[in-house]
């Protein structure tokens, strides 16, 4: 009877033993909430004597992995996506663990500006398309926010830097910034040219039209290239403006190249390359 009793009490031990070896998913992640176009690092918190890992990314990269701590995972679409992790050890247990994580997308820094070029005193109305709450913007050393518009006055002449900063709820921030110029009554003939960063071809009679400002320009050429390096526009004189279309037809929205040389009437060169956003 004893012996039969000390069997019952060394069977009941083995079993606890097994079950507490018996694998146990769980793993932590660095946020929930991330930007798109960032990274989570995720760590693997189980218990058990495991001898796989088995993870799964969703909209991810990578998307899977079978390393206990696979490191950084990075998406690029906005969305909610799930991460599983399943644990497995040598006698075919196995235990499933989940996590839900959000990737935003940050709100675009559209800036539109009138005017961008004039005689000090300047008094320019500025706007975005941005909600009010995710707006900050710099003016001559000053920052205002949970404004999507404002004016604003260039009391003395050169060129100032009108930046916008906006962050979404998710934390995401864009920026952009545009160049307004302002003249004294004595810089009056002077060359300049300033080029826009964006706009906006969607007939809400705003910012439809992309438009250099420019004063003084005896000699011009600009042109204007997709991503695949194709040329959507070209012109021989500052006041000929892109709409947007390309043999008839509405451009995708996107980054484009832009070139433009150009020779001011008072001898000054103008050499000039970057990026313009399409954003409809």
């Amino acid at each position: 009877m004893r012996i039969a009793l000390l069997l019952i009490s060394l069977l009941m031990v083995i079993s606890l033993q097994a079950q507490n070896t018996k694998p146990n998913a769980s793993f932590s992640i660095s946020g929930n909430e991330v930007c798109v176009n960032s990274c989570i690092s995720v760590s693997d918190r189980s218990t058990g004597e495991i001898s796989r890992w088995e993870w799964f990314f969703q909209g991810g990269n990578p998307e899977v992995s079978d390393s206990r701590d696979p490191g950084m995972i990075c998406y690029k679409t906005p969305g909610k996506y799930k991460i599983f992790l399943t644990v497995t050890d040598n006698s075919g247990n196995s235990d499933l663990d989940s996590a839900i994580v959000s990737v935003g997308f940050y709100t675009p820094a559209l800036i539109s500006v009138e005017p961008m070029q004039g005689q000090a005193p300047l008094n320019v109305q500025i706007s975005t398309t941005a909600p009010a709450g995710q707006c900050t913007w710099y003016i001559e050393g000053s920052s205002y926010s949970g404004m999507s518009g404002l004016s604003h006055i260039f009391q003395q002449d050169g060129n100032f830097d009108i930046c916008l900063v906006t962050t979404n709820p998710f934390g995401c921030k864009d920026s952009a910034c545009v160049d307004v110029h302002v003249w004294s009554q004595l810089l009056q003939d002077t060359s300049f040219l300033v080029v826009p960063n964006v706009f906006t071809p969607n007939n809400d009679l705003q910012n439809d039209i992309f438009r250099t400002t420019s004063s003084n320009i005896v000699e011009w050429d600009s042109r204007i290239y997709n991503r695949w390096g194709q040329q959507v526009f070209s012109s021989n004189a500052p006041d000929i403006m892109w709409d947007g279309m390309w043999n008839g037809n509405p451009c995708d929205d996107g980054v484009y190249v832009y070139i433009i040389k150009a020779i001011g009437s008072d001898g000054k060169i103008y050499d000039i390359s970057g990026t313009l956003t399409l954003f409809r």
